[in-house]
């Protein structure tokens, strides 16, 4: 197997940040790049509603949701030292599952990386699972790290 460019969804959780973590190692190890996106679902009931944001004035909610988004995510991957190894970063708004699919495809990613939380009973059922969606329809082969030791193992 050829690995060559690695996606890597994050959450932003701990179990996320493992992934990002094994991704990059795997990727210093086979000399491929790694992707990291972030898929932000717009809640549909916010519409043209606006929210006044210090030091910016009125901003659409949609708007500001997206920079925080992206604040985040540029957060996350300023921790991520990972020598010899290219980065980048995505954000995208939608269905998590659909478009990490769709942009793994689109973007012949050779692995796809991806935490999960380990949710179990009713918490799984009510919640899914993006990364249980994300294996049945997965364009390439998926990864999935458990972080057994942040804050998630909780859930």
């Amino acid at each position: 197997m050829n690995i060559h460019k690695i996606l890597v969804p994050v959450d932003f959780s701990s179990c996320s940040r493992a992934a990002l973590e094994a991704a990059t190692d795997m990727a210093a190890k086979y000399g491929a790049s790694v992707e990291a996106v972030h898929v932000h679902e717009p809640p549909y009931a916010v519409g043209h509603v606006t929210v006044q944001v210090p030091g910016m004035g009125e901003v659409a909610m949609i708007d500001f949701m997206h920079g925080q988004a992206q604040k985040l995510l540029d957060e996350m991957l300023a921790d991520c030292h990972a020598p010899g190894v290219t980065v980048t970063r995505t954000l995208l708004a939608g269905l998590p599952e659909k478009l990490i699919v769709e942009h793994a495809q689109e973007g012949g990613h050779d692995l796809i990386v991806m935490g999960t939380h380990g949710r179990r009973g009713f918490s799984r059922f009510l919640m899914g699972s993006v990364t249980e969606r994300v294996l049945r329809l997965a364009p390439a082969p998926v990864l999935v790290v458990r972080d057994h030791y942040g804050e998630d193992q909780k859930a």
